[in-house]
């Protein structure tokens, strides 16, 4: 989805749910979360998640995507079954949503590491401390 679809997007979830609050910037911090799916997919996935339940969140759109998805894809008799654990792909490249990898994969790319904080302050051992002391 391209930004303006996205800020579109937000405006159509507002109709789906009143109640949810839609500001200005959600469509743009949607993107950053939603933005690699396909618009129709994602007005598809809104519209089931809003017939459930109160609020859509991305977090419900991308696990609706992958849903949808999976139905298209092939899996293993286990999965079928609805024996996970037994799946023999073990999600290498089943992509039923019952494995992790295949809702990981479909969040988009991974952000990159933080950086590492700077180091606090130096602590003192009390003994070290001249307050209170005439110092030359």
């Amino acid at each position: 989805m391209t930004r303006e679809e996205c800020v579109k997007f937000a405006r159509y979830i507002g109709e789906l749910c009143p109640q949810q609050a839609i500001g200005r910037a959600t469509g743009l911090a949607w993107h950053d979360v939603i933005g690699h799916l396909d618009a129709a997919e994602c007005r598809r996935a809104a519209a089931l998640v809003a017939g459930r339940q109160p609020w859509v969140s991305p977090a419900d759109i991308i696990a609706e995507v992958a849903a949808e998805r999976c139905a298209q894809e092939p899996h293993s008799e286990a999965c079928r079954g609805g024996n996970c654990r037994d799946c023999k792909y073990g999600g290498r490249w089943c992509m039923c949503v019952c494995h992790p990898r295949a809702i990981a994969d479909l969040a988009g790319p991974k952000p990159p590491p933080a950086p590492a904080l700077p180091a606090g302050p130096r602590r003192y051992n009390p003994a070290e401390l001249t307050i209170g002391r005439n110092v030359e």
